[in-house]
């Protein structure tokens, strides 16, 4: 199993690539603009307090009110639409997949009995039928989300358990801080005022890895959900910006505590870019330059910066009509017979056919290859996997240079793997006749489904789906790859010595303990495997290089 060191840098890793590859993503201007802007009829506005207009108005209630300067009126102006506004304070994909399934798939309750007066289930309750009626009629939505799921809740997480472990005193402090205000942002800026760093200890990277797991599994289900209930929705998810880029060390000093956070940033906007199995579906708003309110880290008096600072990591009026820009921007022009927006993302390149090869020459040999993704560092802990399966053609990269080492794999394209694996056989008509799934509808990836539901390698998720878009969890995973290898492993101890081990399905049992047995996979590095838990597409090739090795 892995030590917290090691989970530390491979997240640093992780983030430095995140860094990399943003900075060579830079979105291109759409072309839209308010004059000649996509109307629709109606628009919804999904978010936390950032979507709820804080700080730009003083009424009382932050959820559900059109605010005139936030983003959300700006947008419904220019696209001569009805506004649903559905801005939330404290509200995370957590809430949202609550108000789509009535369910709450959270880590702990941390969250709740912080800001439980505006985010209870009963709180919720109140207004999830007004919500979904909502979402089944609008023809565009923004969803603005990710910074409570994985910025305030991380550190927030952090502190507690780090706090909970400390004799420091003044660590106590800072934890009487949070419990008294809920407000991390200060008790963040304290802990960096007293030199207090969680690098050293597992706290943070254990926070940060299982908010990050979380909040892609629940915003992943969450654009199913949306898109189940209406699959025509144009929608806009926002990118995150940096609370904390004004954030001074002192009145006198040009230096601000932005880089601190910023990788973290990095991080959500890489997954909503590029990661998310739905990111071909819906546009992608990049909103990192967002203008906050001023702050100055100055705590001699604690009450006087509680009280000047408490919102300041929202947006101002023109940070607000900075982000109605970018929204704006991704947006289709207005035409004369006004077609459907289409995203502006290129079509998922991970699983198409492959090209054709032209034949060998006879004057002069192939040139090598020459390894493509710039955004897996030659330092990175999983260069040797992605070089492994880039170089024996088990998986494809994202774009022509980008490989997107933290996205997800969805049910498709593992089969398309799987296939790979096996060197692609041939598919007869018998075999596709017998498969029975109904939702196979992009060609790409119909002979992988078919050939592995024929050969007992994958399974449906109903007696006709496949689910093909669904993000592919660690226990299926491990599933497709056992039956796979047909090979049977009669001990399944190895299984059950995880702390989550009963929330391992009992069909993929047998086949957790054969890749443990085989070195193929390993826990988390908590003591947890997190069988429903998403893997990373450097995990993945990890994964596979192990799997080909295996026994070697």
């Amino acid at each position: 199993m892995k030590t917290y060191a090691t989970r530390s840098r491979r997240l640093l890793a992780l983030l430095l690539a995140a860094v990399m590859l943003l900075g060579a993503l830079s979105m291109t201007a759409g072309a839209a603009t308010k004059e000649n802007v996509k109307q629709y009829k109606t628009y919804m506005c999904i978010g936390d307090s950032i979507a709820a207009g804080y700080t730009v108005h003083d009424g009382k209630e932050y959820a559900m009110q059109r605010v005139p300067a936030a983003y959300h009126s700006i947008v419904a102006d220019a696209v001569g639409a009805e506004l649903y506004q559905f801005g939330w304070s404290a509200f995370r994909s957590v809430e949202l997949r609550y108000m789509l399934e009535g369910k709450r798939y959270d880590l702990d309750d941390l969250w709740v009995n912080t800001y439980g007066p505006l985010i209870a289930d009963e709180v919720l309750d109140t207004a999830r039928d007004k919500y979904l009626a909502a979402i089944d009629d609008t023809e565009l939505m923004t969803i603005n989300l990710g910074s409570n799921d994985i910025l305030s809740y991380s550190f927030a997480r952090a502190l507690t358990d780090y706090a909970a472990a400390s004799n420091d005193e003044r660590v106590q402090e800072v934890k009487e801080l949070l419990d008294k205000t809920g407000n991390v942002g200060a008790a963040m800026a304290k802990l960096v005022d007293l030199g207090v760093s969680f690098r050293s200890g597992s706290a943070l990277p254990t926070a940060m890895t299982r908010a990050s797991t979380r909040f892609q599994l629940n915003f992943n289900a969450c654009l199913k959900d949306i898109y189940n209930r209406n699959p025509d929705v144009t929608i806009v998810v926002v990118g995150v910006y940096n609370p904390y880029n004004t954030l001074k060390v002192s009145g006198d000093s040009d230096m601000t505590l932005g880089g601190i956070v910023q990788p973290f940033v990095d991080m959500i906007n890489l997954f909503l870019k590029t990661g998310c199995p739905y990111h071909n579906k819906y546009l992608y708003a990049d909103v990192n330059g967002t203008e906050t309110w001023p702050m100055v880290l100055d705590l001699d008096d604690m009450e006087t910066f509680l009280k000047n600072h408490t919102w300041s990591v929202h947006p101002t009026k023109a940070g607000h009509a900075y982000m109605a820009e970018k929204i704006i921007g991704v947006l289709p022009e207005r035409s004369a017979d006004d077609p459907q927006p289409t995203p502006t993302t290129s079509p998922e390149p991970t699983t198409s056919p492959e090209p054709t090869t032209s034949p060998e020459p006879t004057a002069s040999p192939e040139p090598a290859k020459v390894f493509p993704f710039k955004d897996v560092a030659a330092g990175s802990w999983y260069y040797p996997y992605v070089y492994y399966v880039w170089e024996h053609d088990l998986m494809n990269g994202m774009d022509t240079d980008i490989f997107a080492p933290d996205g997800t794999t969805t049910r498709a394209q593992f089969a398309q793997v799987v296939y790979r694996l096996a060197e692609k056989p041939a598919v007869t008509d018998a075999q596709r006749a017998a498969c029975p799934f109904k939702d196979l509808t992009a060609g790409w990836y119909q002979d992988a489904v078919v050939w592995c539901y024929a050969n007992g390698v994958v399974n449906g998720t109903s007696a006709t789906t496949f689910d093909p878009d669904a993000s592919i969890t660690r226990e299926q995973m491990v599933a497709m790859l056992y039956r796979f290898s047909k090979q049977t492993v009669t001990n399944t101890d190895a299984a059950k010595a995880f702390s989550d081990a009963a929330s391992i399905s009992e069909y993929a049992v047998p086949a957790v303990a054969w890749a443990l047995q085989n070195k193929i996979v390993n826990g988390m590095g908590d003591g947890t495997f997190a069988p429903q838990g998403l893997s990373t597409r450097a995990q993945l090739a990890a994964v596979l290089q192990r799997y080909q090795q295996m026994g070697s």
